[in-house]
């Protein structure tokens, strides 16, 4: 029994159904049915009823009936899934329906009147909940614009009316009273940029003479610096010179009583000369 079971269901193939295109995806998945194959030769069908015994003709009945069970339960399946389907792409529509009514309008939309708004395809853009909330600020930001242009002109009629009045006489003599003190806190201030820029010029000059008098102080250091080198240098000469004499004075004492033991020798070898020539006569 379960090879005639799978004996139809082998011979079926693949057939699509056709679905509204938001619910493609649901569709493809299981709308996917089979069918029955193509039918066999005329000559296999002649041998096959020559061979075939009133057993097989039975289950071949048996088996064309579970077929047509199974493809009446088939086209059940697809007509609940057309069902849905069409369930669904009527829900989603709604959903649209209601976003595009109550959300989204035109970027950067301020709520003026647009051409746009007479089209039927940008309708939902002009009629949402946030296009209606932005035209009514536009209404309300051109009433206030309205208001403060009023204010404006009845503040700038008060102002002339004050000008014309006593008030702004005396207003105006305080203007030029301030205007005056002005001038000359500006002559003022002008005498005083130029007596500091005299200061200025006497703290350069005064500068410039403290630092000749600081060289000045330099050069006479340096200078009484070498005077002392020189009178230290001097001594110093002066002390040798002493030296040189002490030195002079002690090698003529020295030559003195060299010369006078020379003239002592030279008298004793005298002597002995003339003893050896008086013994040299005597021989």
């Amino acid at each position: 029994m379960n090879r005639q079971q799978r004996q139809p269901q082998g011979g079926l193939t693949s057939r699509s159904v056709n679905l509204p295109p938001r619910s493609a995806n649901l569709a493809n998945k299981t709308s996917t049915v089979t069918k029955p194959s193509a039918s066999p030769p005329a000559s296999a069908t002649s041998r096959s009823n020559r061979k075939s015994d009133p057993a097989s003709n039975e289950k071949v009945s048996d088996s064309k009936l579970e077929y047509e069970n199974a493809l009446a339960q088939l086209q059940l399946i697809q007509q609940k899934l057309r069902q849905q389907a069409l369930t669904a792409c009527h829900l989603e529509r709604e959903a649209l329906e209601f976003y595009y009514s109550h959300v989204i309008c035109f970027e950067g939309y301020s709520g003026e009147p647009m051409p746009q708004q007479q089209s039927s395809s940008h309708h939902y853009y002009f009629n949402s909940t946030i296009a209606r909330a932005r035209q009514t600020d536009r209404e309300r930001r051109a009433t206030e614009e309205q208001q403060l242009q009023r204010e404006r002109c009845r503040v700038e009629q008060l102002e002339e009316e004050l000008r014309s009045s006593v008030v702004m006489k005396r207003l105006e003599e305080e203007r030029c009273a301030v205007r005056s003190a002005e001038a000359e806190k500006e002559a003022l201030e002008r005498q005083l940029a130029q007596k500091h820029a005299e200061r200025n010029s006497r703290e350069e000059e005064l500068q410039k003479q403290r630092e000749k008098l600081q060289q000045m102080r330099r050069e006479f250091l340096e200078r009484e610096a070498g005077i002392r080198q020189l009178e230290i240098g001097k001594r110093k000469q002066m002390e040798d010179m002493e030296t040189i004499r002490l030195q002079l004075k002690t090698q003529r004492g020295e030559l003195d009583s060299a010369q006078t033991e020379l003239q002592r020798r030279e008298k004793v070898v005298e002597d002995l000369q003339q003893t050896i020539e008086r013994l040299s006569r005597k021989k």
